[in-house]
């Protein structure tokens, strides 16, 4: 049986668990398009980088997944009660879980911003519209 976090959208989107794996296992983030482009030392290194920050934010999503469900499940029982939502907020990994996940999404933007800079720009594309695409989806 598939999770609801397993299924949003289509079933064939080919996000969920199976893409949570992808990204925890470090597959390789280049495309064959891009890897003349990843050629260059230093647009080489921002992709890297940008891979390396999207599996280290991957992870943090992962480690912060229990508290996620926890706080989930209080909410959805009845007579909820301050001193239960107080314990799970000052759990001892609570603060550092999501601080880490805090830094781990800032470093991406700014990897991802890096990397847009290094990558040539597209002939038809104005980099006002592209940096508005990754905004939206970001």
């Amino acid at each position: 049986m598939r999770r609801k976090s397993d299924t949003h959208g289509d079933s064939r989107t080919g996000r969920g668990r199976r893409s949570r794996d992808r990204l925890l296992t470090g597959e390789p983030p280049i495309s064959e398009g891009l890897a003349p482009a990843a050629a260059s030392s230093e647009l080489g290194n921002q992709l890297f980088m940008l891979g390396d920050d999207v599996r280290e934010a991957a992870l943090c999503l992962a480690g912060i997944e229990s508290f996620l469900v926890d706080v989930q499940s209080l909410l959805a029982t009845d007579g909820l009660r301050q001193r239960d939502l107080a314990e799970l907020l000052h759990r001892d990994d609570t603060a550092t879980r999501l601080d880490e996940l805090e830094d781990a999404l800032a470093g991406l933007r700014r990897s991802l911003h890096r990397t847009c800079t290094e990558l040539p720009p597209e002939p038809s594309a104005q980099p006002a519209q592209a940096l508005g695409r990754l905004r939206a989806h970001g």
